[in-house]
């Protein structure tokens, strides 16, 4: 019963591991979205799948918050893991604290499929953050993304 409940015995280095690191730097045009109030913003980073199915990890990883800057820059780093990168997309969250009294509102976000940066496996750019409920152009995040596939999945 115990192998049963914790993975039936196999050890975590036998799983193929697939690291993104995920270099936010920094967004630019930001747009105000609550009048008088210049966001205090984060990024939150995590994997969704396709297609209904779950991601082989759920961690998400989060910025420091950026206070009253509508041109924040955070220039951090995370490392991400992956499991199959043609089934993975990246979520990328933007969150204003204290917008909605006192707690986060999640403003707006982008998506990257991983699969692009299988050919390439990196890329430096900016990625477009909208609005989640008009869907317009809250600013321009830039990231620096790249995939390390150790025993990458091959293409379905």
């Amino acid at each position: 019963m115990f192998k049963k409940l914790f993975g039936g015995g196999k050890k975590e280095e036998e799983k193929p591991h697939n690291i993104l690191t995920v270099v936010v730097h920094e967004m630019r045009d930001m747009k105000r979205t609550k009048l008088l109030h210049d966001p205090n913003s984060f990024i939150q980073l995590r994997m969704i799948a396709k297609n209904g199915k779950k991601p082989a990890f759920k961690k998400a990883a989060r910025t420091g918050t950026i206070k009253g800057n509508l041109h924040p820059r955070w220039e951090q780093t995370f490392k991400i893991e992956v499991g199959n990168p043609f089934d993975e997309i990246l979520q990328i969250d933007l969150y204003d604290v204290g917008a909605v009294f006192g707690g986060e509102e999640d403003m707006g976000n982008a998506f990257v499929p991983l699969e692009t940066l299988t050919a390439t496996p990196t890329i430096d750019a900016f990625y477009i953050i909208q609005s989640l409920d008009t869907r317009m152009e809250l600013g321009k995040l830039h990231l620096t993304l790249t995939y390390e596939g150790f025993g990458a999945v091959p293409a379905p």
